[in-house]
């Protein structure tokens, strides 16, 4: 896990890396399962909101009495916990009041769990402009806003960037992007549309996240013929679900990690 700090003339300095533990590596990755998703706000039904209650009430229970509100924010808020001081050394001993938050787009990783988890260590969670409630900053809009794309002109101008977000003025109002992480640990590829937002994340729309084809488990496969066409067909997989009903071209390749391999 990375923090960076962005200043108000554009730049953006990464001042402190924590190696997450084997339990977080462990979670991320069986929170990359379907079969771990579980009801969360917001409901798609009144009665997904009253059998989620339970659970909620859980949760509420272990907030007050002073514990994380459930495993997956106890490991996040370890990380936390452990990039603060960091940052707030470089930025001269001044405190963190909150903080914005990008992550690969796991299924079973939801915005409440972000929440808590930055509540516990006392930081606030601020998902994206205009700051709405229970979202999340998604990697690939992290990532396509990091190399320069869907920026409106002045960003310190709030009117002048919702006029560019309707009438972009140097770029189309959409492209079809297509994200791809590789790292250690993992592989996150993602199939997303995105455009001049000024930083609103578009839904991740068709993805794979598989933490067995990280660049650590390339030797743990039957061969490295194998591992190799897996990624390819992982890498492939989001597009050709993106163009299964309905043509769509992909515009933009935007490849990233940790460092190089």
């Amino acid at each position: 896990m990375t923090v960076a700090i962005s200043y108000q003339n554009g730049t953006i300095l990464n001042t402190a890396k924590i190696d997450a533990s084997s339990a977080y590596n462990n979670m991320m990755s069986r929170l990359s399962l379907k079969s771990s998703k579980h009801l969360h706000p917001p409901y798609a039904s009144l009665d997904d909101y009253f059998s989620d209650q339970p659970r909620q009430a859980a949760r509420q229970a272990r907030k007050a009495a002073g514990l994380p509100s459930s495993p997956e924010g106890y490991e996040i808020a370890r990380l936390l916990a452990s990039l603060r001081p960091a940052a707030e050394a470089f930025i001269g001993g001044r405190k963190m009041s909150g903080a914005v938050a990008t992550i690969p787009h796991l299924p079973a990783l939801y915005a409440e769990d972000l929440e808590d988890a930055f509540e516990y260590v006392g930081i606030f969670y601020i998902p994206h402009y205009p700051f709405w409630f229970g979202d999340i900053f998604s990697e690939t809009a992290a990532v396509y806003s990091g190399y320069g794309f869907g920026l409106c002109s002045n960003y310190t101008d709030i009117d002048s960037c919702d006029e560019e977000r309707h009438h972009p003025p140097h770029q189309n109002h959409t492209e079809n992007v297509l994200s791809v992480s590789y790292i250690r640990s993992s592989l996150t590829c993602t199939w997303a549309v995105q455009g001049m937002w000024f930083a609103f994340p578009a839904a991740d729309e068709f993805k794979v996240v598989d933490y067995d084809l990280g660049w650590d488990k390339r030797d743990a496969n039957p061969s490295t013929d194998y591992y190799w066409a897996a990624v390819r067909n992982a890498i492939l997989l989001p597009i050709l679900e993106s163009d299964a009903y309905l043509p769509r071209t992909t515009h933009r390749v935007l490849v990233h990690g940790e460092k190089p391999c």
